[in-house]
């Protein structure tokens, strides 16, 4: 269940792109979403891209976007928050100095 804060952060240890249907066979293991799902998605289209995800390191206390990002508005699936991590990580240093 969402919580609505930044809970871990992790890198991306690779690109993966392939067709489709060859992606999915890749990835269905770990991907977390159905075969209906992935399909409808990547309907039509010749190329599909995955994440692989490398180390995770989850916060001791959750993040509330609000505190660490201006004019925050709740992403519909995911979001990149570029440069604006960096604000997140202060955030998370000063939980760290607090408990």
């Amino acid at each position: 269940m969402p919580v609505g804060r930044f809970v871990a952060e992790f890198d991306i240890s690779d690109i993966i792109v392939d067709e489709p249907e060859r992606l999915w066979m890749r990835t269905r293991g770990g991907a977390g979403i159905s075969k209906d799902y992935f399909d409808a998605y990547f309907v039509d289209r010749d190329k599909a891209f995955a994440l692989s995800i490398g180390e995770v390191r989850c916060f001791e206390q959750p993040i509330n976007p609000v505190d660490v990002m201006e004019n925050f508005t709740p992403p519909q699936s995911y979001m990149y928050i570029g440069n604006k991590f960096e604000r997140v990580n202060r955030a998370q240093n000063q939980l760290e100095m607090v408990v």
